[in-house]
């Protein structure tokens, strides 16, 4: 019985972390996916990189949001890294 308690415990403190990361502001995210999308590009991890990327571009149209000075250099470094130049280079003509 005690260990039915503590899994529904668990359960529902995962579902409160998702639902709480779900409510942050969108400028959060942005600056969490970016970290993310910075420790992959150093474990070269350039695909899911290179996706992180692509979840910050729909936040920023979506909400509106100004996005930091480096990222489309970051973006741009990732986009070469994976091999999508065409990508890389529109990267670079949206700046």
């Amino acid at each position: 019985m005690r260990r039915v308690i503590t899994s529904i415990f668990v359960l529902f403190l995962l579902g409160f972390s998702t639902v709480a990361f779900a409510q942050l502001p969108p400028e959060v995210m942005v600056d969490k996916h970016l970290m993310q999308a910075e420790q992959l590009l150093e474990k070269k991890d350039y695909i899911v990189a290179f996706n992180m990327m692509d979840k910050i571009i729909a936040l920023q149209k979506e909400h509106s949001l100004t996005l930091p000075d480096e990222f489309h250099f970051k973006y741009t470094q990732i986009a070469f890294s994976t091999g999508s130049m065409q990508t890389a280079v529109n990267g670079r003509e949206q700046e």
